[in-house]
């Protein structure tokens, strides 16, 4: 059966979160849809949790098999899929009930469709601008669990580049930016994100990786004073935060 998105959720040791996160799949507006949970041989409860939604409903299957990290994960998930659009969701984060359907209402003639998505931490909506996709030059205009991308681009780009352990999402659409893939940015908001698990470590190492993405993918012009910017302000954020100042 074709489907006309296929939601993909990655999963390791996840028992805490994947009940939220699978039942804001559940509660989406869409009827012609799959979910399917791609899980690195968790050890926790998570296998139970999704094996019992599973039992009630045929939306949902499970790909349960070792992995080479969460890049890994969800090229399974996409050559798995049988949906014409793919949209990733973090096992910790939440889809809010109408944003797949907003999405997919403005998908015709487009590749890549983005909205807007919910900082759980700062309790605060983020608004990408209009053609702001055009700085994926230098960073990400927003975070992959606010876009969904068709099945078809991502096999033509040849999925994920595993090699990159932090960023492989921002290389992915990087060179769909640069391949002249169709992006189209919309008023809708589409999920609730979060940051559980982010460190200074990660923070750091996620700007390193992003410029090593733009030199690889030859945008090495482009890598100036604007990524120097957000990472100050990124890392002025996260300072204000951990220290509960903001």
């Amino acid at each position: 059966m074709k489907y006309k998105i296929s939601i993909i959720i990655a999963t390791y040791n996840a028992d805490k979160y994947i009940q939220r996160a699978i039942t804001s799949v559940l509660n989406q507006c869409l009827e012609n849809y799959e979910c399917i949970v791609v899980d690195g041989m968790s050890t926790d409860k998570t296998l139970s949790i999704i094996e019992s939604y599973i039992q009630e409903n045929s939306h949902i299957r499970l790909i349960s098999e070792k992995d080479n990290g969460i890049f890994d994960a969800y090229n399974k998930g996409w050559k798995a899929a049988k949906g014409e659009w793919i949209y990733y969701l973090g096992a910790d984060d939440v889809l809010l009930s109408n944003g797949l359907n907003d999405l997919l209402e403005e998908a015709n003639g487009y590749d890549i469709i983005y909205g807007n998505h919910i900082d759980q931490l700062e309790k605060k909506q983020y608004h990408p601008k209009s053609k702001s996709y055009r700085i994926v030059k230098h960073l990400m205009f927003c975070c992959h669990q606010a876009l969904i991308i068709k099945r078809d681009v991502i096999k033509s780009l040849g999925g994920f580049n595993i090699n990159y352990l932090l960023c492989a999402d921002f290389d992915l659409i990087q060179r769909a930016y640069l391949s002249g893939y169709k992006f189209k940015q919309i008023s809708c908001d589409v999920c609730v994100f979060s940051l559980a698990g982010v460190s200074n470590k990660s923070l750091y190492g996620t700007d390193k990786e992003v410029r090593r993405i733009s030199i690889n993918n030859g945008c090495y012009k482009y890598i100036s004073l604007v990524q120097m910017y957000y990472l100050i302000r990124k890392t002025v954020k996260y300072l204000l935060l951990k220290f509960h100042i903001i």
